[in-house]
């Protein structure tokens, strides 16, 4: 009986083990991605819902020499040093 004891009391302690150590390298992991996660985050995406407003908006940004890429076919995202004339494009072309 203190056998099995001593067998179901090491396999908790090995399991408590690999789960402790899976849950400090996935910590490890956030936290050398997280930068490069944030650094995304700040850049401005416009999403259109039309292709004819995401063109003029297009044709604004390229007439003010604005760095852009296109994430999808409706979808304009602005580098975070150039938000805001992207917000200024934005407002002349849409108000």
């Amino acid at each position: 009986m203190n056998r099995l004891k001593e067998k179901f009391n090491l396999n908790i302690t090995n399991i408590m083990l690999r789960l402790s150590v899976t849950f400090i390298i996935v910590c490890v992991i956030g936290l050398v991605i997280s930068p490069y996660v944030s650094r995304k985050m700040k850049d401005n995406n416009y999403l259109f819902s039309n292709k004819s407003d995401m063109a003029l908006f297009e044709r604004g940004l390229e007439s003010k020499d604005i760095p852009y890429k296109k994430i999808s076919d409706t979808t304009i995202s602005i580098p975070a040093d150039w938000n805001d004339l992207g917000e200024t494009v934005y407002q002349d072309c849409f108000d």
